[in-house]
């Protein structure tokens, strides 16, 4: 710790919230620049900034605030070039909001659902990302209690599917318009309206999910009678034939179905309604003979979650299929019976599961992007103390742990595994009970190496590990973790370990800052984050600019 003392220097801040721009920079050669600036601009006293998503292209980002009307969710654009704000939406009266959005991949469209909050009707619009006419998407005599319940769209950027009860009411149907949007008749052109994909539905029969296939050529739905989820149909992007690939079981529904990367498979879950137990199984999407996954020694072993490889090739899961008292890990082929199952763990202490302290269940355990290793997290030596293990998808490979031996605490908290697929980052308790660090390591094993390591000894918890798209920085938050008791502040550090660089100036309001929401343009050079950093209390949205090969250790945390 001595040396990095001798290597601290003071920030100085250049400017506070003057301008919407703030500049952070060190005083001794090379300077490292940090410039933050606020994206939401002017906002209604007390609005404030709901959500975002950021281009892929990387120029735009997209966001919901009750900017202009307090309490009324609007949609606005901002460009990361010109920094110019173009509300996107038309003119919204008090009982409606923007409530969900997605850029298409091209980057050119954004399409929005809003939400009538005096009967419950959702209806979709799409908007170009720049700004212009909005155009609808649902259909444009569509009565306003009528709900769009999902909506996706297409890898070309041409297409919008949606499930909607247009036609009779409570009856979800799935639907396909343009991107650029439908209309009646406007002679001499003629109507471009909504076209229903699915065929003529069974009495008192919806269509209650659907799930696009990567390439874009085909989805696959299912339908719900009574609340529960009966059957899996698929249908071509062109419309046409539809049919039913799953098989029906007297007792069981679907409870869950995802499409295969590489569109070869379809696997989904069957629940037992009477005794809520699942079984896993694998189809082509076409249809045929379904094939049993999983293969419990119980009676009723019960399957809890289940992925898919990057690669197609493997479905890995968690259930109870061996001991009622355990949740553990397997991986299958994604193609072969159930003979084929391993399981991925090693034998867990009395009480042990597959879990990950105290984050949700679905961070429990990820596939690498390569596809070729799996890290989940377990209290697999002492129980209610979790720690991190990586095996291969195939369970070719021993288990091997990944993370620093806790001495005391929970141990981990929460983990990702780096888009290269090269290395793990964590947070949690380990040399304490109280405050909570973050550590890398490579994900084939070895020695963690552990980010500010200053903050500890200053007694605060470094929180919210997220990695850089190109996997080379690690930024993450230190203080408190809903800056409640003391302020955040935003750092970065190569993901290998080294010197932590602060990224965020000293805050302009004297109340305790935290962020949320962290995100990064597909380049790597810029961080998109909502935080009350402006005015104390106030969501709004930043942008922070850095040059990553710099970094720095500043003297002091300020709350």
């Amino acid at each position: 710790m001595k040396h990095l003392i001798r290597g601290v220097f003071i920030l100085i801040v250049i400017s506070a919230l003057v301008s919407p721009m703030w500049v952070v920079k060190a005083n001794r050669a090379p300077q490292s620049i940090d410039e933050v600036t606020n994206l939401s601009g002017q906002m209604v006293p007390g609005g404030e900034v709901n959500s975002f998503e950021i281009s892929p292209d990387g120029n735009y980002v997209v966001f919901r605030a009750d900017k202009h009307l307090l309490g009324t969710t609007e949609l606005y654009s901002v460009n990361l070039q010109t920094l110019e704000v173009v509300k996107l939406n038309t003119n919204l009266t008090d009982c409606y909001d923007v409530s969900n959005i997605l850029i298409s991949p091209d980057s050119q469209w954004v399409v929005y659902s809003v939400l009538n909050s005096s009967n419950n009707g959702r209806y979709l619009r799409s908007v170009p990302i720049g700004g212009g006419d909005v155009k609808f998407i649902s259909h444009p005599l569509m009565a306003s209690s009528r709900f769009v319940r999902d909506f996706q769209i297409t890898p070309d950027s041409d297409y919008v599917i949606f499930t909607c009860d247009f036609s009779t009411e409570d009856i979800t149907e799935l639907y396909k318009s343009p991107i650029t949007g439908v209309h009646l008749a406007i002679p001499p052109n003629p109507a471009v309206l909504p076209e229903k994909l699915n065929a003529v539905l069974a009495d008192n029969y919806s269509i209650y999910h659907f799930n696009l296939s990567p390439d874009g050529n085909f989805i696959i739905y299912s339908d719900l009678l009574g609340g529960y989820q009966r059957s899996l149909w698929h249908v071509s992007i062109s419309g046409g034939t539809n049919t039913k690939i799953s098989t029906d079981v007297t007792g069981f529904a679907i409870s869950d179905f995802l499409i295969s990367p590489n569109n070869n498979r379809v696997v989904y879950l069957m629940k037992d309604y009477g005794s809520s137990y699942q079984r896993l199984f694998s189809v082509l999407p076409t249809g045929g003979a379904a094939t049993r996954l999983d293969k419990p020694t119980l009676t009723e072993g019960s399957i809890d979650q289940f992925r898919i490889s990057s690669d197609g090739a493997y479905v890995v899961f968690t259930g109870s299929l061996d001991d009622a008292g355990k949740l553990e890990i397997y991986s299958a082929p994604i193609a072969e019976p159930d003979t084929s199952m391993k399981k991925l763990n090693s034998t867990l202490v009395s009480g042990g599961n597959i879990d990950c302290g105290l984050d949700n269940d679905y961070n429990d355990f990820a596939i690498s992007p390569d596809g070729a290793n799996v890290v989940y997290c377990a209290d697999n030596a002492v129980d209610g103390r979790y720690e991190i293990f990586k095996r291969s998808t195939s369970g070719n490979t021993v288990v091997t742990r990944l993370n620093q031996a806790p001495s005391l605490g929970y141990g981990v908290y929460t983990f990702k595994i780096s888009p290269d697929s090269t290395r793990v980052v964590y947070s949690g308790q380990f040399s304490n009970d109280t405050y909570t660090e973050g550590y890398s390591v490579s994900i084939n094993g070895g020695a963690s190496v552990r980010y500010a390591e200053f903050a500890l000894a200053m007694q605060r918890s470094v929180f919210s590990l997220n990695v850089t798209p190109d996997s080379l920085h690690t930024v993450f938050t230190i203080g408190s973790s809903d800056g409640s008791t003391e302020g955040q502040r935003l750092y970065k550090s190569p993901i290998t370990g080294g010197l932590a660089g602060i990224m965020t100036p000293n805050p302009s309001n004297t109340g305790h800052v935290y962020f949320r929401n962290i995100d990064f343009t597909p380049d790597s050079q810029k961080g998109i984050v909502i935080s009350d950093m402006g005015t104390d209390t106030i969501d709004e949205l930043f942008m922070v600019e850095y040059d990553l090969a710099q970094v720095f250790l500043p003297m002091t945390i300020k709350p």
